[in-house]
């Protein structure tokens, strides 16, 4: 009764039930039904509030649909460890396009540097609770390793997914990066905001190890190094079941003869698309990631011919992205010297030992780089390039595949 009263006080103070404004059955009939839309206001609002609740606590899973494209950027900085250094002292961008071709989470990983290198095509399992698993071997022949592909410092097994709504846990992984010995890492995960996109973080504790194979030019100065101060935090898309974005910062430091460098580093990692192709388009794409594995499994094993073949099969490629990795191939494999290009010498062989300088060759594009032999003076040299300027990461990483032969920059004088 006070409610009808209420709401009948209410129209007349808005000017509808006087001088024949509103009529007073009309009042009325808002006055009986009132308690009724009262109730459906509460009952909507509850609902909200419970749909809320449940997209909240939505649980986090890496659930992707077989022809499902994501594509990520990864940013990397380095600055030297000093108070107030303003600006890093180099920035790399990572472009990371996961091709996800089966129901089981079979996928491949393209990373592109925009650099010298030629993108990399890794096959991978994705599995539900969020790890990465690295594959080898040609499909239908593969092993699976305990660990993801490392794009530098950066890892996918670093962003664990919580093994049901909990709000904290203990997670173990495997972190990619380090030597084998010092990978499985146990840390306390704890979920900072829930949501649709629910973030995480955690502190890692500090790795450190004695480098047999030193990523720098420094060569055998460098032995200890370590990781510290690591701080990872990232939110998940419980939507789309992918990653949306993380941001990952430490201190690194290596040994050198003179003292100990360090520097401090921040990745950032960032969700820029996803897309789902139809049936027709996912054979088609399952087709390119064949055709490109076949080629990166022959090259590795330096089978020129099969090489050769499978050369042959990359016109067909057409998937965005695949394509212009099959066209890099090409123009690596095709690689002639011009007139004061640069290029990195990765050894020199005798005339008659040509099958041994094509296979070094052929391994120099399976890394990566285009390459070719120049012929001179009785000599076979095997050459990394051409570029049209020098790269001092291209040839840190040769000589770090190649420690026997010392590679070094040359400048051609023409082909």
């Amino acid at each position: 009764m006070a409610l009808r009263v209420l709401v009948g006080r209410t129209l007349l103070l808005l000017g509808l039930g006087q001088h024949g404004a509103m009529p007073l059955d009309l009042i009325n009939r808002c006055q009986r039904h009132a308690p009724l839309v009262v109730l459906l206001l509460v009952v909507v609002m509850g609902l909200v509030g419970v749909a809320a609740f449940f997209i909240a606590l939505r649980p986090c899973v890496l659930d992707l649909p077989a022809g499902t494209i994501a594509r990520y950027s990864l940013v990397t900085e380095v600055w030297p460890d000093e108070p107030g250094a303003p600006l890093p002292l180099r920035q790399q961008r990572h472009e990371i396009t996961l091709f996800v071709y089966g129901r089981d989470g079979r996928a491949v990983l393209l990373t592109q540097s925009g650099g010298l290198r030629r993108g990399e095509l890794r096959p991978a399992r994705l599995r539900r609770d969020g790890r990465v698993h690295l594959l080898a071997g040609e499909e239908g022949d593969e092993l699976q390793h305990d660990h993801g592909p490392a794009i530098g410092y950066f890892d996918f097994n670093l962003l664990v997914l919580p093994p049901g709504l909990d709000q904290a846990w203990d997670a173990e992984f495997i972190y990619a990066y380090p030597p084998p010995e010092k990978r499985r890492q146990v840390v306390r995960v704890r979920r900072t905001h829930n949501g649709a996109r629910p973030r995480f973080s955690y502190a890692l504790p500090a790795v450190e190890w004695v480098d047999a194979q030193p990523r720098s030019l420094r060569g055998e100065d460098e032995r200890y190094v370590q990781m510290r101060d690591i701080q990872v935090n990232y939110r998940f898309d419980t939507r789309r079941g992918l990653w949306h974005d993380a941001d990952i910062s430490f201190l690194a430091g290596v040994e050198i003869a003179d003292g100990y460098l360090r520097h401090r580093l921040r990745l950032r990692l960032v969700l820029e698309d996803v897309q789902t192709l139809a049936a027709t388009e996912l054979a088609a794409m399952h087709e390119d990631i064949q055709r490109l594995r076949r080629l990166q499994w022959a090259a590795s094993r330096q089978h020129s011919e099969v090489t050769m073949q499978a050369l042959e099969g990359l016109s067909a490629v057409q998937t965005p992205g695949l394509a212009a990795l099959a066209a890099r191939w090409q123009s690596d494999v095709q690689a002639l010297p011009w007139e004061g290009a640069q290029a990195v010498q990765v050894a020199s062989f005798a005339a008659h030992a040509e099958t041994r300088a094509q296979a070094l060759r052929w391994q120099v594009i399976g890394d990566g780089y285009p390459a070719y032999l120049r012929r001179r003076g009785g000599h076979l040299t095997v050459m990394a390039g051409p570029f049209a300027e020098r790269d001092e990461e291209v040839l840190t990483d040769l000589r770090r595949r190649f420690p026997r032969d010392r590679p070094f920059w040359l400048r051609e004088s023409g082909p």
